[in-house]
């Protein structure tokens, strides 16, 4: 499976909303943020996520970015202005759920100095379990 980044940048030229396509892998460029998603994993009702937790909802994406400010300025990464979106169009928000994971801990919307970087994970719950062309929306307008 693979998941597309999707930049909500205003095209200049046109004042309105344009879509730019990512791969996994690859960065997206957000006014005063770089973001680059690393992987995703979906785990399902029931699996064991770390040592003291399982999984209670019918699914569980998790995602891992990295976040660069690449400002002039301390900055704070807003972890809410990242959502899901899946094939019917459903907006999943994250749930902050701190796991044991990957080696990465939970991003929480972290406070980053100039070329500060910062890696961590982002939860959704995905109640309907349509885990098909998902897709990364990526709020840059903040």
């Amino acid at each position: 499976k693979e998941i597309i980044v999707i930049s909500n940048k205003k095209n200049k030229d046109r004042k309105e909303d344009s879509s730019i396509n990512h791969n996994v892998g690859e960065m997206v460029s957000c006014p005063n943020f770089d973001i680059t998603l690393n992987s995703f994993q979906i785990k399902k009702e029931g699996t064991r996520i770390d040592s003291f937790n399982v999984i209670k909802d019918p699914e569980w994406i998790g995602v891992i970015l990295t976040v660069k400010n690449t400002s002039s300025g301390e900055r704070t990464f807003y972890s809410s202005d990242i959502n899901l979106q899946n094939s019917t169009g459903e907006i999943i928000k994250p749930k902050f759920w701190n796991y044991d994971i990957w080696g990465a801990e939970l991003l929480n919307s972290p406070k980053l100095v100039p070329d500060g970087v910062k890696t961590g994970y982002i939860s959704f719950a995905n109640t309907n379990q349509d885990d098909s062309d998902l897709k990364i929306k990526i709020n840059c307008k903040r």
